[in-house]
């Protein structure tokens, strides 16, 4: 039920530690904790009415008798998976969300992906700067190839090389560090991790960076494939269970 997913380690982690204590975001999660129950429910009915044939459950779901319809001989075991998948689901949440942690060790989450990245996103140069610096490092690297003679500017592999040189130049403006301003960073400290240097506090920073793109690309690819999901669902429940004698 987080839907800032933009930046969604950073925001996950400020709202456990922040927001831990508040009536909001225990109602929240509680909520989740029920939905997954209810989904246990379920499926659990759903496998029993099928096996004991006492009832006749799991032909009135609209989501079970889709497995059903697709494979009647995997029914029970899609129907398990589905109950596992929800278990561990619910399981998550509670741990992640409302299990009550050692305070030391939230102090080491909160500071290592909150403090830092905020800390650490105070430190950047300014877009010209960075801009500058990246044209430096990327015509010194074309002048080592150049001086090389590996290909000629008229080649058709010219274009590759310039790439590649531009690849090159990002990784090493990153590794190297710059884009921080190390002389702030420096005067910045982590309050459970005085000690962490510069390089690591920034590698873990471009790490939990890296997550966040990942996360958030995910998600469009996964509603990419949901949209024809529900899609199909609907069209073939719909095409099950004739709705307009109900009716009558």
């Amino acid at each position: 039920m987080y839907f800032q997913i933009r930046r969604l380690c950073y925001g996950q982690m400020k709202e456990i530690c922040e927001n831990r204590q508040t009536l909001g975001y225990r109602i929240k999660h509680s909520i989740e904790i029920i939905l997954f129950i209810f989904w246990l429910i379920r499926m659990s009915l759903a496998i029993l009415s099928y096996c004991s044939h006492k009832f006749n459950y799991w032909l009135y779901d609209p989501c079970v008798i889709l497995f059903y319809d697709q494979n009647p001989k995997l029914f029970v075991h899609y129907t398990f998976i589905v109950a596992i998948i929800v278990l561990t689901a619910m399981m998550e949440t509670y741990v992640i969300f409302l299990y009550r942690l050692d305070p030391i060790v939230r102090q080491y989450f909160y500071d290592m992906v909150v403090v830092n990245t905020e800390q650490i996103s105070q430190c950047y140069h300014s877009p010209e700067e960075i801009k500058q610096t990246l044209e430096n490092m990327y015509q010194t690297n074309m002048k080592q190839f150049d001086y090389k003679n590996i290909f000629c500017s008229t080649s058709s592999l010219y274009y590759i090389q310039r790439v590649y040189c531009w690849i090159k130049t990002r990784i090493q403006f990153i590794l190297l560090l710059g884009h921080l301003d190390l002389k702030k960073a420096s005067s910045y400290k982590l309050k459970s991790l005085p000690y962490l240097s510069i390089k690591s506090r920034s590698m873990l920073e471009l790490g939990l960076s890296c997550m966040d793109k990942f996360f958030y690309y995910l998600h469009f690819v996964l509603i990419l494939f949901f949209i024809p999901a529900m899609i199909f669902y609907y069209y073939i429940t719909w095409n099950m269970f004739p709705f307009t004698e109900w009716q009558n």
